[in-house]
């Protein structure tokens, strides 16, 4: 995350938000805190969602639920879209485990959902607004399809 922010500096004014499990947060927030105080461009919040689902003992990211996640965030200012963790979502029918579809929480909360790939590049393209459209809001109505990424890093292979 912090290579790809030295190799690929914000050409825009970027603000979103992003989601994680309560162990991974204090992590996260230290890398978007050290990229924002490099950038003046960035402003990120980073928000832990607590599993209700499960319980409070789970705090991976990939056992969040569709509605914790909306009942966490519900009413806060998100900026322009919300960064989740691809592993929140069920690979083929991109929805949570409790079959809430991104869609659904993304109309919810007001703002686009991004699932980004468990990768740091991924995770700055997210951030910057690179990303591939199939992981954006959509509905749980079938197969995702073959799987295309895009990334600046990766352009030539």
């Amino acid at each position: 995350f912090l290579k790809a922010a030295e190799l690929y500096p914000p050409e825009e004014s970027v603000s979103v938000s992003m989601a994680a499990g309560t162990a991974f947060t204090p992590y996260l927030q230290n890398m978007v805190c050290r990229a924002c105080s490099k950038y003046d461009k960035i402003n990120v919040k980073v928000f832990p969602i607590e599993n209700r689902f499960f319980g409070p003992s789970i705090t991976v990211s990939g056992l969040i639920t569709g509605r914790d996640l909306i009942d966490t965030l519900k009413g806060k200012e998100l900026g322009d879209r919300l960064i989740i963790t691809r592993n929140m979502i069920r690979r083929d029918e991109l929805d949570f485990l409790d079959d809430v579809t991104l869609k659904q929480a993304s109309e919810e909360l007001g703002v686009p959902i991004v699932a980004s790939a468990q990768d740091g590049f991924a995770t700055w393209d997210a951030l910057l607004g690179d990303f591939n459209e199939q992981n954006v809001n959509s509905d749980a109505t079938g197969k995702s399809g073959e799987e295309t990424e895009y990334y600046r890093y990766n352009q030539n292979e």
